[in-house]
């Protein structure tokens, strides 16, 4: 499961590629439609609890992403009981003001619902201070931080104290 204010499809669908390439038949929701492996099932968009109710309910799919957005959240709850990896991208003010939202910190603990439904890991961006203080919403096996710089200095501790992280970091040729 995979929420925040921005970014949420295209890490969405990136990961639905990403199993893909891995062999599995997985499948796909975000406000831009539903795939299952290459089928397009729908362009509506059913993000949240409707779409991620027909792939978890099909069983020819392997691996459900699915994109967790703010009114889904809010008008239809969530697909499922738990998610074995839930990520929280980012918290904007993009919608404050919208749906009894009435500011940045309550958006965060609305996002933070899906954290709450991790088993295996929850991901958070370490670059961003609402995200942080939702990270112990979690009750996850891993907590896994992510941001553009290994100097960011919650990745930074986070890695020091043996957690799990992912930092971008130019590539060399030898």
């Amino acid at each position: 499961a995979i929420t925040g204010t921005n970014g949420k499809s295209t890490v969405a669908r990136m990961l639905h590629r990403i199993w893909m390439q891995h062999g599995k038949r997985a499948g796909v929701v975000t406000t831009n439609g539903v795939w299952v492996g290459d089928d397009l099932i729908s362009t509506d968009n059913l993000s949240g609890c409707p779409g991620g109710r027909l792939l978890l309910e099909d069983p020819a799919v392997q691996a459900a992403v699915i994109e967790m957005p703010r009114k889904g959240l809010i008008v239809f709850g969530h697909p499922c009981d738990r998610y074995d990896v839930a990520a929280l991208l980012n918290v904007q003010d993009d919608h404050v003001g919208v749906d009894g939202i009435d500011s940045l910190e309550a958006m965060a603990r609305l996002k933070a619902e899906v954290l709450e439904r991790a088993v295996e890991a929850a991901v958070v961006n370490a670059e961003d201070p609402l995200c942080l203080a939702m990270r112990e919403r979690s009750a996850a096996r891993r907590l896994i931080l992510v941001a553009t710089r290994l100097d960011v200095p919650a990745l930074a501790e986070h890695l020091a104290q043996n957690g799990a992280g992912v930092f971008l970091a130019p590539h060399e040729d030898e």
